[in-house]
């Protein structure tokens, strides 16, 4: 098959994905696969399209047969990263999403896809350090925005409990249980939409 036929296939298949029929798409990936198989686009694109329709697991090992040709492609990463994190793999995501903003540090959906990634894991100032990123580079980008902010709420949530947890224990050293139930008791904070009120 010479390199004209597979980029015309690929362009038919491209066209065909971007319409919603996968099987058609998928056939013509496949016509590619059979007589180049290490296609490095057939072999992508196949992947992107069994994620498109919901099977991840299938996706992400053509996905990671295409890196293997291009390991240093972005946007194969970051489609690998996102087909892992839907897998609820967000360790081997991550390092995915690493490698993908490192080759290409101007594509937003990486940043906040990785922060995504990163605060499911609990590693809470990374993820908003990649949300802040996101927006620097995309500053409507309303999902990170979204979830940025629930990252600094979680984030002085585990700072407050821990002062909390600190002065109980202070308070039982000192032999002043009682005090503390009391101050607990006596003091108690709310929530308003724009700051934490005692």
């Amino acid at each position: 098959m010479t390199p004209d036929i597979v980029a015309g296939l690929l362009t038919q298949a491209v066209a065909r994905q971007n319409r919603g029929d996968f099987a058609g798409a998928q056939a013509l990936y496949w016509q590619v696969l059979l007589a180049v198989p290490t296609q490095f686009d057939a072999l992508h694109l196949l992947g992107v399209s069994k994620c498109q329709q919901g099977q991840q697991a299938e996706g992400s090992w053509f996905i990671a047969r295409a890196l293997e040709q291009r390991p240093n492609d972005p946007g194969a990463l970051y489609n690998l990263a996102m087909a892992l994190a839907e897998q609820h793999r967000p360790d081997e995501a991550i390092a995915h999403f690493d490698r993908a903003v490192t080759l290409r540090p101007d594509h937003a959906p990486s940043w906040f896809s990785r922060g995504d990634a990163l605060q499911i894991t609990a590693r809470l100032p990374e993820a908003i350090a990649s949300y802040e990123r996101a927006l620097a580079l995309q500053p409507g980008m309303t999902g990170a925005l979204s979830n940025l902010g629930t990252a600094l709420l979680a984030i002085y949530l585990v700072f407050y409990a821990t002062c909390s947890l600190l002065l109980v224990h202070t308070a039982l050293e000192g032999g002043h249980l009682a005090r503390a139930f009391a101050a607990s008791n006596t003091e108690t904070c709310h929530f308003t939409g724009k700051e934490i009120v005692r």
